[in-house]
């Protein structure tokens, strides 16, 4: 599995090995990061609903627990919907300094042309990579 990084791809085999680092892995570089860039003390997850956006949403909610981040919200949302304004709200709505997003290309190119649609600003946008860290994403 090349680019799996859901925690439980490869649990369980002794015949299916990774070649890129899991999601818990991305969650502690992320929170290492930000401890060292303005150390922030509150975090909102927005993740979609499958087993990359659950293994992403576990990883970095443990991690953030460990790192003393507290978390104000967790929200999924079904992936390749054309609107999350309303998750979008709800988050907004808990003041969040960071929000880590756990979405492919898509996804991540509407979450962000949305966010800025209902004024969502936070201190810290960051991500899982994957379609935010796309050569496609439009900046």
């Amino acid at each position: 599995m090349p680019t799996a990084v859901a925690d439980n791809v490869v649990t369980g085999s002794q015949w299916v090995f990774r070649i890129c680092a899991g999601s818990g892995s991305y969650a502690s570089a992320t929170l290492d990061f930000l401890k060292n860039n303005g150390d922030p003390k509150t975090l909102a997850i927005v993740y979609e609903n499958t087993n990359f956006g659950q293994s992403n949403n576990k990883s970095m909610t443990g991690a953030a627990q460990a790192a003393g981040l507290k978390l104000v919200d967790s929200e999924a949302y079904q992936a390749s919907s054309p609107d999350y304004k309303s998750v979008l709200q709800r988050v907004k709505n808990k003041n969040p300094e960071v929000i880590y997003f756990a979405s492919y290309l898509l996804d991540a190119s509407t979450l962000m042309r949305q966010a800025e649609q209902v004024n969502l600003n936070p201190k810290y946008y960051t991500s899982a990579g994957t379609g935010f860290a796309a050569a496609e994403f439009p900046t």
